[in-house]
């Protein structure tokens, strides 16, 4: 009986280990083709972008292409791109006020491996930038509670 666990658990390492070296083998996945719409006076959000997409979690998996709205929704549609983001005007104004204008994400029905894990990964950034965005909210408060010198525009 231990015999047959220490040889399953020997199974499952091996094929763990076989599938990590699949999975993580730049030559055996594509990178992922997203559209990025950002409007032309978003200069930061366009920074903010070209930033994330430097990351090797996002490089790992997938490639910024940057286009107009209607192109990304064209190309999105005719299934060109794995996925479309499109930023709405005043989107870094927006949210460094606390309006938090939602960007549109499209994805595929059935986004296939790479398109996934690109989703999987903005999932995981989006969760991370909750967690700024309430630590700087509890600094703005705090700013208020004792009438602090500091800027909101400074705090975010």
């Amino acid at each position: 009986m231990l015999l047959i666990l220490v040889l399953s658990l020997v199974a499952v390492i091996l094929l763990a280990i076989g599938a990590i070296r699949i999975f993580s083998s730049n030559s055996s996945l594509t990178l992922a083709k997203i559209g990025i719409s950002i409007p032309e006076d978003e200069a930061v959000t366009e920074y903010v972008t070209s930033f994330i997409e430097s990351m090797d979690s996002v490089k790992s998996i997938c490639r910024f292409e940057y286009m107009d709205e209607q192109d990304a929704i064209r190309e999105f549609n005719e299934g060109k791109l794995q996925a479309a983001v499109v930023f709405p005007a005043g989107f870094y104004h927006d949210v460094q006020v606390g309006l938090n204008p939602p960007a549109v994400i499209y994805f595929p029905e059935n986004p296939g491996l790479v398109g996934s894990m690109f989703k999987e990964v903005l999932t995981s950034g989006v969760s991370y930038l909750q967690t700024a965005e309430s630590g700087v909210y509890a600094a703005i408060d705090t700013a208020y509670a004792y009438e602090s010198a500091i800027s909101i525009a400074d705090i975010g």
